[in-house]
């Protein structure tokens, strides 16, 4: 496969996960390795899946010292048996699925310390996990683990289109083409969609697992599709997509991650319309990429919902604070709820981060936008995290500098100070600016706050 030769920039020969599934040995049972995170002489892929509402088998206190000796292979969902058939054939001999390689909650349990404490720690390491992975093989079609990698498919809407190759001809010469070929209308948004109707590409952990992944090998319900930092290509399109299909969202996303990583530029022509806006800085565009990847991440469901911000840790390389990169601070304040967003009972992140709700959000503001200029300093910025840096927060604060206006409220007669206020407006530079929400509101703690204007004309 040609998409196999792309340069390789996460390999880290000297890591490997703490445990892996061995599964070299085709004719015995897989069974569960201790690597204490050295190099081991072999590969392993990774595998991402929905879980599903079933209790397949897995890794626990009570089943960690079984699973050294073996993992009855037929007692395993159908997306993991087919997932190591597939590394099997293509030459690996590990594997890491999440449930049996972090030790889980046993069925009938509702707490358990042990496991807890094993998430905290292997959580830390997944965008290592994905990122040193040769390969990473997602059941993409899969709503659960019943369902596997293959799924009927119609082979006439999914056979390869020929691509007309780009040709000039010379003037007064002329083009003859001697078989029309049948046409074929491709929609614009053809990756995207591909991924929309998949189930797994609404899971957030997955979302960060496609990012981080050198390869991945998607097992849609409608066909295969291969991503790499090289290419994009399914059988619909073996030889890579189109260029026009390759202005998609996500893709390029990616392209730019890899971009940031590598600091490596040289091919930023072929990743879409971001690095082509004239006039902005490095930094700019790094604001613009978190910012989009974080829109389109709270778009995604957790089954837990303290995973917010640990889910997309692996991505973060920056020094940020519950989720807002320090150096878009105090920018990066100014997201906005769409859609019934929600606010959790349980503490998950301050207020001030978006990662403290449930739902869809937007950025307010953004270097491609001309107009308001954000006006307040940041003095300092305190985050508690009691695993990873980029993970879970139990405690942040966050102090500005900013000027202060006055704070003016009209009545249905237009005078100002009324007792029964209908709008509010701040003052500024002697204009009336509207102003909601008011400057004081209670939290759902009934703990009073105060509304700080970050931006202004």
């Amino acid at each position: 496969m040609p998409h196999l030769r792309e340069r390789v920039f996460y390999a880290q020969a000297s890591w490997s996960p703490s445990r892996l599934v061995s599964i070299k040995d085709v004719d015995a049972d897989p069974y569960l390795v201790f690597t204490e995170n050295k190099p081991l002489k072999a590969t392993y892929a990774t595998l991402s899946h929905c879980w599903g509402d079933g209790t397949p088998l897995k890794l626990t206190v009570d089943t960690l010292e079984a699973f050294r000796e073996a993992i009855p292979f037929f007692s395993l969902s159908k997306t993991f048996q087919d997932a190591i058939i597939v590394a099997r054939r293509l030459g690996i001999e590990y594997i890491w699925i999440d449930s049996l390689c972090i030790i889980q909650t046993p069925n009938g349990v509702s707490k358990c310390p042990r496991s807890d404490e094993d998430w905290q720690v292997e959580a830390a390491m997944m965008g290592h996990v994905y990122r040193n992975a040769f390969l990473n093989i997602s059941a993409t079609g899969a709503r659960n683990g019943t369902e596997g990698l293959y799924f009927p498919r119609d082979v006439q809407k999914i056979a390869p289109i020929a691509q007309c190759p780009d040709f000039k001809v010379e003037e007064g010469g002329s083009l003859v083409l001697h078989h029309s070929p049948n046409l074929a209308l491709i929609n614009a948004s053809f990756w995207d969609t591909l991924s929309i109707r998949s189930a797994a590409f609404g899971r957030a952990w997955i979302f960060q697992e496609r990012f981080l992944s050198r390869r991945v090998l998607h097992f849609g319900k409608e066909q295969m599709f291969w991503e790499c930092h090289t290419d994009n290509c399914c059988e619909t399109f073996p030889e890579g997509l189109p260029i026009r299909l390759k202005e998609e969202t996500y893709i390029i996303l990616k392209s730019v991650y890899n971009c940031f990583q590598t600091r490596d530029f040289s091919s930023y022509h072929a990743f879409g319309s971001l690095f082509r806006l004239q006039g902005l800085t490095l930094k700019d565009k790094l604001e613009i990429f978190w910012e989009t990847v974080v829109t389109d991440y709270t778009r995604c469901k957790l089954s837990r919902a303290s995973d917010k911000l640990i889910a997309l840790s692996g991505i973060a390389e920056d020094i940020y604070f519950a989720g807002i990169w320090k150096s878009h601070l105090p920018s990066g304040l100014l997201w906005i709820g769409r859609n019934h967003v929600t606010r959790p009972e349980l503490y998950r992140a301050p207020t001030w981060s978006w990662a403290s709700v449930d739902g869809y959000i937007e950025w307010h503001h953004s270097p491609l936008r001309n107009g308001p200029s954000c006006v307040a300093e940041v003095i300092s910025v305190e985050a508690v995290t009691p695993g990873p840096a980029f993970g879970r927060v139990t405690e942040a604060t966050i102090q500005l500098r900013a000027p202060t206006w006055e704070w003016e409220r009209t009545s249905p007669a237009g005078e100002m100070g009324a007792d029964k206020p209908v709008s509010r407006y701040l003052t500024v530079r002697r204009r009336l600016r509207d102003f909601i929400p008011p400057p004081k509101a209670e939290t759902r703690s009934g703990k009073q706050g105060i509304v700080v204007v970050l931006e202004c004309t």
